[in-house]
């Protein structure tokens, strides 16, 4: 093998390695945020099942404290039918619930949204 082709193949191979590490901890990062992800959830949820109305902002904020815009998390209600949840990440993750929303200059999700309809339509 030439040496520069030998070169060329390690170089190709540390960079490889470099780029698998890097992606492996943004979605080691981003576990813990879907994990509380999961939790208001699964609350919402539950929630909606017992009362059919989605649950107050107040509500919320008292079962979830550190969830709020400084952290990145964003709630948007109609205190009644519809709530949206919108929570921060890194990069991409198959573990993660919700739709992407993806940076305009990446191309790389920087937030999931879920969106939760709870009660009867009129």
């Amino acid at each position: 093998m030439k040496r520069s082709t030998r070169i060329i193949v390690i170089s190709s191979i540390v960079v490889a390695g470099l780029l698998c590490a890097l992606t492996f901890g943004l979605q080691k990062s981003d576990a813990s945020t879907i994990i509380i992800a999961s939790e208001v959830d699964a609350f919402v949820k539950r929630h909606c099942k017992a009362t059919t109305r989605v649950p107050s902002m107040r509500a919320l904020a008292a079962r979830f404290p550190s969830l709020g815009k400084a952290s990145g998390w964003i709630f948007f209600s109609d205190a009644r039918r519809y709530l949206r949840m919108q929570y921060p990440v890194k990069w991409w993750n198959g573990q993660a619930i919700g739709v992407s929303k993806l940076s305009e200059f990446t191309a790389t999700p920087y937030a999931y949204v879920v969106e939760y309809r709870c009660g009867k339509s009129k």
